[in-house]
């Protein structure tokens, strides 16, 4: 599955996804860069989640920043795991292929479980 390019057009409707995974990254972040293989490598596993990378440089994606947050740029690449709009969770850090679905499985699933619980 294609990873969409999140910029101030789309990021609106990508967040309104059942279950969507953002990846915020920079250019000049040798992490992010590293990342972003990895994370094409999980879109193409999991079928159900829609997949998006959102370069954070000056001047891009203000309506992003406004709605998530970080003390600093230390913490990228940012992983945000979301669903219908809202942020579920958040994941600091590069993570190998196996850990990530791994942890991306495992957070929808308890997500789910509460919601259900709750109705």
């Amino acid at each position: 599955m294609e990873l969409v390019n999140i910029t101030d057009n789309n990021y609106a409707a990508f967040k309104q996804s059942e279950r969507a995974v953002l990846v915020a990254s920079t250019t000049w972040c040798p992490p992010c860069n590293l990342y972003k293989p990895v994370v094409q490598a999980v879109a193409d596993l999991m079928h159900n989640v829609t997949f998006g990378v959102a370069v954070l440089d000056i001047g891009r994606l203000g309506q992003f920043k406004r709605e998530h947050p970080f003390p600093d740029l230390q913490v990228l690449p940012l992983t945000l795991g979301m669903t219908r709009g809202q942020e579920i969770f958040r994941l600091t850090g590069e993570y190998g292929l196996d850990i990530l679905v791994k942890e991306l499985t495992t957070r929808f699933a308890s997500y789910q479980a509460g919601e259900t619980a709750h109705n």
